[in-house]
C-alpha cells in the first residue's frame, strides 16, 4: 500500500501545520525546490482550510 503525500511549497504554512501536530518530511523536487510533505488526510486538509480562511480574516482587520 502506497502513503500519500500532500505537498506544499511554502516553509511558513508548512511550520503552522506542525504547531498544529502535523509532521512533515522534507524533499526536494526534480526542479530543486524545497517541498514540505504530509501525510496527505481530511484532518490536514481541514486544517489547511481553517488556516488559509484565518489568513483571510486577519488581512480583512
Amino acid at each position: 500500500m502506497e502513503e500519500k503525500y500532500y505537498n506544499i511549497e511554502k516553509k511558513s504554512l508548512a511550520t503552522a501545520l506542525n504547531w498544529m501536530g502535523f509532521k512533515f518530511y522534507i524533499w526536494t523536487s526534480r526542479e530543486g525546490k524545497t517541498l514540505y510533505g504530509f501525510e496527505d488526510t481530511n484532518k490536514l486538509h481541514r486544517a489547511l482550510e481553517g488556516l488559509l480562511e484565518l489568513r483571510k480574516q486577519v488581512k480583512i482587520l
